[in-house]
Formats: structure tokens, C-alpha cells, sequence
């Protein structure tokens, strides 16, 4: 029982240390902007019907296009939280040192706010997916359900989590 309160305690400090500590400046606006730009290109392309894909092979280049996109956004949305004030990028976990807060607490927070980034990108793909699979083809397919989830959510997840899991 102690542990999970130890860990909510650490969680809440963390909360709290990145809502005062990142303030909004134009740096992380420039970095929102260029963020929603990204996610704006990766629906686009991820709203193709999965049925497009199957088709046409020149389709398929779309889908370079799609996880580039994809990437982009993710990084320009992490650099929330390796940005001060002054536009620098730092470690982190330098300021977190001093408080009560082990690495594993921290990669753990990092990881649920990959996993909130990821369920946000993920839905509305999934929504335009069905509905342009039901306009341009009148029906939905397993690869309209499976190819955003495989494509936006499980791949990303699997890549950026491994790669937060063992960062130092």
C-alpha cells in the first residue's frame, strides 16, 4: 500500500514541477505550431482508405509520408519537456535530482504521456478512417480497423517506449 502512495506522491510532484517549470514561451508556441502542421499532414494521409493502400502501389508512398509526419509530431511535442525558459535544451533530470523522484517514476511518466499523445493522434484516425472507408468504398474492412491502430499507435508506442525505457 505504501509503494502506490509513494508513487502517486511522486507522480504528483512531477505534474507540478512541469506546470511551473515550463511556461508558455514563443519557443514551445513555435514548437506547438510546427506540431499541428505535422499532425494536419499525418491525418490527411492517414484518412486514405485502407482500401487505397491495397490497391495502388504509388499509394504506398503515402505511407513514408505518414510515419514521417508522425515522427515529427511526436518530437516536436516531447520538446515540451526539455525546453527551459530560455529556449535551451536540457537534461532534465539535472533539476530532478533534488527532489524525491527515482528514474523509474520519471520514464514512467514520460511513458503515460506518450501513451495520452498517442490514444489523442490515434482517434481521430481511426474516426476518419471509417467514415472516407464508408464514403469512397461503402464499407469497412478489418485493415480500416487494424491500420490506424497498427500504423499510429502500436508502432510509435513500441519504438519511442523502448527507446524512453532505456534512456538513462
Amino acid at each position: 500500500m505504501e509503494e502506490k502512495t509513494y508513487g502517486k506522491t511522486q507522480h504528483n510532484i512531477l505534474e507540478q514541477f512541469y506546470k511551473d517549470y515550463f511556461e508558455k514561451s514563443h519557443i514551445q508556441l513555435g514548437y506547438n505550431v510546427v506540431a499541428i502542421i505535422f499532425f494536419v499532414i499525418l491525418m490527411i494521409v492517414m484518412w486514405f482508405p485502407y482500401q487505397t493502400y491495397t490497391e495502388d502501389d504509388r499509394a504506398l508512398k503515402l505511407l513514408g509520408l505518414m510515419f514521417g509526419a508522425l515522427a515529427a509530431f511526436i518530437y516536436m511535442n516531447s520538446y515540451r519537456y526539455a525546453i527551459d525558459g530560455r529556449g535551451a535544451v536540457t537534461n532534465i533530470y539535472q533539476y530532478l535530482q533534488y527532489l524525491p523522484i527515482s528514474k523509474t517514476e520519471l520514464r514512467m511518466f514520460r511513458l503515460k504521456k506518450l501513451l495520452r499523445l498517442l490514444l489523442k493522434v490515434y482517434m481521430p484516425a481511426q474516426a476518419g478512417q471509417l467514415l472516407f472507408s464508408l464514403i469512397a468504398y461503402h464499407e469497412i474492412t478489418w485493415g480500416n480497423l487494424w491500420f490506424p491502430f497498427v500504423y499510429v499507435f502500436l508502432v510509435p508506442f513500441m519504438v519511442v517506449g523502448a527507446g524512453i525505457c532505456v534512456s538513462k
